[in-house]
């Protein structure tokens, strides 16, 4: 983590990090198809599984070890209504906010930088054992 925050605070270059692979689509070519949309799924899920796989995984645990099924599908079903809103909210405004985002593009600089250090901060505080601190800001 603290690599990563040096990298984007822009101390550390991390030239990997900037690699990156595209499938080649011309949509005025190739027709979209029900394949195309199964791939599609695919590659984003497996772009997002080193996010989402450990949150998952403790959610399925935690969920097996309730009391009864329902309690687990209760669970579960408010892991993957948290998943998906934000993507649906987007969906349906996408085209009103859409001018709104762009105007904000001048402030990602200062918001990677300041992200940065969030993780420079807390790779700190897990790699000395010291993420209890926190704990202590939060004692409402």
């Amino acid at each position: 983590m603290i690599f990563f925050g040096l990298h984007m605070i822009g101390l550390l270059r991390l030239n990997w990090l900037y690699r990156e692979k595209r499938l080649a689509y011309t949509p005025s070519t190739q027709k979209a198809s029900f394949a195309r949309s199964i791939l599609l799924g695919v590659i984003f899920a497996a772009g997002w599984t080193p996010c989402i796989g450990p949150v998952l995984a403790s959610i399925l645990v935690y969920a097996g070890s309730q009391e009864t099924l329902s309690q687990g599908i209760l669970l579960l079903a408010f892991y993957s209504l948290g998943l998906a809103l934000p993507f649906l909210i987007f969906a349906l405004f996408a085209e009103s906010v859409g001018g709104k985002l762009k105007a904000l593009n001048r402030y990602l600089p200062y918001l990677t930088k300041v992200c940065g250090a969030l993780m420079i901060v807390l790779g700190y505080l897990i790699f000395y054992n010291k993420l209890g601190l926190l704990n202590s800001f939060f004692t409402w």
